[in-house]
Order: C-alpha cells, then sequence, then structure tokens
C-alpha cells in the first residue's frame, strides 16, 4: 500500500505566480480555530472536493486526516495534463500544494475495494468522507457507436488513457453532450488543431456549465454550439470508419417520474465529422458501496442520501461528482467546505454524547453501604 506524505519545498509566494487572484480566494480558509481533535477521518477521492474538506477538516484541528486515491496522483481533475474548471495544468499543480496541508496523509494507488475494503474503512476511522470523482463515460446508445472507428470517450481522451491518433483531431470533430468534460475536450481537440468542432446538446444553452463554455470562446477558434439537436446514428465509410452524424430535434417530455429525451419528427439533417467525442454524462464508480446504499437507474447507479451530503450509514458523508457532476472549481470547493462541516458537527456531538457515559463508567454509583 502506498502513501504520500505532501511536503512543501518552496515558499507559496513563489509557486503561485500561474494561479489567479480569483482562485486563491476559492481556498476555504477559517479563523479562531486552535482545538486539537484525535478522531480519524476517511476521504475517499483527492479531486478539488476531498482536497478542499481535507484542508478544512485540518484547520478545524483534526490530526489524523486520511485521503484515499487510486491513482498514481493526487489532485483528481486539477493534477490532469489538459486544462479543468478553467485552471492551467501549472496552476492546478499550485492549488493542490496549497490545499494539501503538511500532516494530511494520501494513499496513493489505493482503490476501495481492492486494496483496502469499505467495510475496513468504516471499522478504523470516525467518519468518511465519499468524494469520489467521475470515472466513467456513459455512452449514448446510438447506432454505430460501438461498430465505428473514430468514436472516443472524452474522459479517455482528457486522461490520456486511450491511443488516439493525432489524425483523429485534423479534421472535423462531433462532441456530444454538455458536461465540463464536453468543453475541456472542445479545448484539447482545438488547440491539438481541428478545423472546427460541434457540440451537440440536447438542451437549451442555459444549461451549460458557464465557466468551462468561456474558457473555449477564449481560444477564438472554429466552435459551434448546436442546442437541442442530438444525433439519432452515426453515419460510416465502408472500412468501418465515422464520417458523420445523422441529427434531428430533441425536445423534453415532462412526465411524474421527471424528464425524458424525445426527438421531433422529421427527416433532420446530416453532418460530416471525421472524429465522434462522446461526453453525455460522467459518473463515479459505486461498486465499492453496499447495495443499501446505492440506488439502480436505467443509465446508472447514483448514491442513496437520506439528507443533503447526508448518506444512510452514520458517519458517511457524500460531496462532489459522486452525487452530481461539478459545473465549475467554486462549487466543488463550497461542496467539501460543507461536508467538512457537517462532518465536524456529527463528530463533535457524538463526543458529546459519549461523555456521560464515558464519566459513568469511571464512576460508579455508590451502594448503599457506601
Amino acid at each position: 500500500m502506498a502513501r504520500y506524505m505532501e511536503t512543501k519545498k518552496q515558499s507559496l509566494s513563489s509557486d503561485t505566480k500561474d494561479v489567479s487572484h480569483e482562485h486563491m480566494l476559492l481556498i476555504p480558509r477559517l479563523r479562531g480555530q486552535g482545538s486539537v481533535y484525535e478522531e480519524r477521518i476517511a476521504i475517499i477521492g483527492s479531486g478539488p472536493v476531498g482536497l478542499a474538506a481535507a484542508n478544512i477538516l485540518f484547520q478545524y484541528g483534526y490530526c489524523h486526516v486520511t485521503i484515499f486515491e487510486a491513482n498514481p496522483t493526487v489532485g483528481g481533475v486539477l493534477a490532469m495534463m489538459t486544462p479543468s474548471f478553467g485552471v492551467s495544468p501549472q496552476a492546478g499543480k499550485q492549488l493542490i500544494e496549497m490545499l494539501l496541508r503538511p500532516g494530511i496523509e494520501v494513499r496513493l494507488h489505493t482503490k476501495i475495494g481492492r486494496e483496502v475494503t469499505f467495510e475496513q474503512i468504516l471499522q478504523d476511522f470516525d467518519a468518511t468522507l465519499l468524494a469520489v470523482g467521475a470515472q466513467h463515460g456513459l455512452g449514448g446508445g446510438i447506432p454505430g457507436e460501438k461498430e465505428l472507428q473514430g468514436v472516443f470517450s472524452a474522459l479517455d481522451i482528457l486522461r490520456n488513457s486511450c491511443a488516439v491518433k493525432k489524425r483523429f483531431f485534423q479534421g472535423s470533430i462531433a462532441i456530444l453532450g454538455g458536461s465540463r468534460a464536453a468543453f475541456e475536450v472542445a479545448a484539447v481537440v482545438l488547440q491539438a488543431g481541428a478545423r472546427a468542432v460541434h457540440i451537440f446538446y440536447p438542451g437549451p444553452l442555459s444549461e451549460l456549465p458557464l465557466q468551462a463554455w468561456n474558457r473555449v470562446t477564449l481560444l477564438k477558434k472554429e466552435l459551434y454550439l448546436h442546442p437541442f439537436t442530438m444525433p439519432i446514428s452515426l453515419i460510416g465509410t465502408e472500412d468501418m470508419n465515422i464520417c458523420g452524424l445523422h441529427c434531428r430535434q430533441t425536445r423534453w417530455v415532462y412526465e411524474e417520474k421527471g424528464r425524458r429525451l424525445a426527438f421531433v419528427p422529421g427527416y433532420g439533417r446530416r453532418y460530416p465529422a471525421e472524429t465522434v467525442i462522446i461526453a453525455i454524462e460522467e459518473v463515479p464508480d459505486l461498486s465499492f458501496l453496499p447495495p443499501s446504499m446505492v440506488v439502480s437507474r436505467p443509465s446508472a447507479e447514483e448514491l442513496r442520501l437520506i439528507d443533503v451530503l447526508t448518506t444512510p450509514l452514520p458517519g458517511v458523508f457524500a460531496a462532489g461528482d459522486v452525487m452530481a457532476n461539478m459545473k465549475s472549481l467554486y462549487e466543488a470547493f463550497m461542496q467539501g467546505e460543507e461536508a467538512a462541516h457537517r462532518i465536524h458537527v456529527y463528530l463533535r456531538r457524538k463526543a458529546e454524547m459519549e461523555l456521560p457515559a464515558a464519566l459513568t463508567s469511571s464512576h460508579p454509583p455508590m451502594t448503599a453501604h457506601e
């Protein structure tokens, strides 16, 4: 089991030149905290939410905070080689250094459910925060999606885990979906030399993540948005390479259980494309959790919650992409701070309830003979 203790080799004054003042203000800070607490807290996931929560818990005075990270590096999306949340890779590295206080333990290469069981976490720690990021991209279920060459997942490209040849980025690129990853991968392919990027989204422009959109527009390159438009099928050549999309207008149909996507009747329109990137929705891996904590949905499993950031298991909290995709760095930091506050309140109330019992056991009641 690998362990990693973050140490700062240089002063922050020389390390923060790439971090904007706006981003530095997002780092949570507490004042007047002089207490020291011995409870052990586990944080599963070292992305912005997990790091912000660990930072706040350290400021509260908890000296046993451990972050579990399945990957070889700490930071989640902030550690990607591609910009995320409008933050450059260098600025992301510096934000990680500022958030990760000396004394916070990080166990890298430690996937819950493989190196350590979730049951063991519950036994060894007094409170747990689920801050797992989105690790898997959902497919669109579009005819041709699995059969044709040149169809990729946005997360695979952003993590460099897919051997994408440079030729796939030279022509017209179609991105399906309006998640944060959609705009991040749009920036990547535009900078890699794409001639044009078309983003197809089933809803209105108002639902798109504003921060991600602003970052891509700064590139001032050929970027086109197609709201209320999605493909009904992908078009391929005889040698099974993607060459286009057959799209139709979409609309939301509202029902008692929520809304569903429906296509507007009609033939639609065809768009040429040398590459298609799926960025419809990114979901976390919840396979390590017991069935009682998970709700099965048609598209993917969801975490069961009984209150804001609170799971059915006492002392187990959740924040970030494990509940819903974060649309901004501000949102991620604020959820991490709120989760840390709820953990602090839970542990202090638990300690207050256990104190009278401890006093009673150390001073047994007097008998009549005494």
